[in-house]
């Protein structure tokens, strides 16, 4: 690339011209590294910004279970809180400032939490009757997925817009 010359106008009587660029192409170029450098920037702040999310959503679930290890009806209050549910709305609040999608999305988690509530039931009536952890969390897994699949099928029939 050191024989390479980049004039303004062809000069023939230059051995080594190897192509010509205008002012306006020269502009052009600049401002396509600029654009490509904003683009680089901007895919750095948003894995920032998710790695931000992350972590602070990471830090609450340790919480939680710390703090239910020590104290399981602390932990229970603390799991129950729709603390994934507030900080999912103020990173889609950030992400779009939308009301209308933000309003959809709160009424659809309403609406989706109700399927998830007898797995809650569920789980400790199966550990006190001497099933082990990992079948019992197993089957409230099954049984939510199976009344999410539920809602999915009977809610627009029911008029819900999930």
């Amino acid at each position: 690339m050191a024989d390479l010359v980049v004039t303004d106008r062809p000069r023939a009587s230059h051995p080594r011209t190897l192509f010509t660029r205008s002012e306006d192409e020269t502009s052009a170029a600049i401002g396509h590294r600029e654009l490509a450098g904003a683009r680089q920037q901007d895919q750095n702040t948003l894995m920032l910004y998710l790695v931000i999310k992350a972590a602070l959503s990471g830090i609450i679930v340790a919480a939680v279970s710390e703090i239910a290890r020590r104290n399981p009806g602390a932990g229970g209050l603390l799991a129950s809180l729709p603390l994934v549910s507030v900080l999912g709305m103020i990173w889609l609040w950030r992400d779009t400032g939308d009301p209308v999608r933000m309003a959809a999305h709160a009424e659809a988690t309403f609406w989706y939490v109700l399927p998830s509530l007898p797995m809650f039931l569920a789980v400790p009536f199966m550990l006190r009757g001497g099933w082990g952890f990992w079948t019992s969390l197993l089957a409230g897994c099954l049984l939510t997925m199976a009344l999410y699949a539920g809602m999915i099928a009977l809610g627009p029939k029911l008029g819900l817009r999930l």
